[in-house]
């Protein structure tokens, strides 16, 4: 890991410390369809619905077509098209749960 001193902005433009910065490999699919990358990663102390985000340079490096709907996303590998499978259930509970966690915090 390598610290870094400047922050990343989020949405609401207030500036989120970036504690450190982390290099992973990645690995998306299923034996043997499976493709992996190594990616750097920004680590950050915030409440989160999410435990990873991947933006745009990383679903690129891996020539990811993405379904929003279905939340699926699908690339190429040696053995053909491997895909990674979103659960719908699961995303709705995390949001609800960090959407009531926001509202009752003081």
């Amino acid at each position: 890991m390598r610290a870094t001193k400047e922050p990343l902005y989020g949405l609401d433009n207030d500036p989120v410390p970036i504690q450190d910065v982390i290099q992973l490999e990645v690995m998306l699919g299923t034996y043997p369809k499976t493709a992996s990358k190594v990616l750097t990663f920004l680590v950050m102390d915030l409440p989160s619905v999410y435990n990873a985000i991947f933006r745009r340079p990383y679903l690129t490096a891996f020539n990811v077509v993405t379904s929003i709907p279905y939340q699926k996303i699908k690339f190429l590998t040696p053995f053909g098209i491997g895909e990674v499978i979103g659960d719908q259930a699961v995303g709705w509970t995390r949001y609800l749960s960090q959407v009531i966690q926001s509202l009752f915090k003081t």
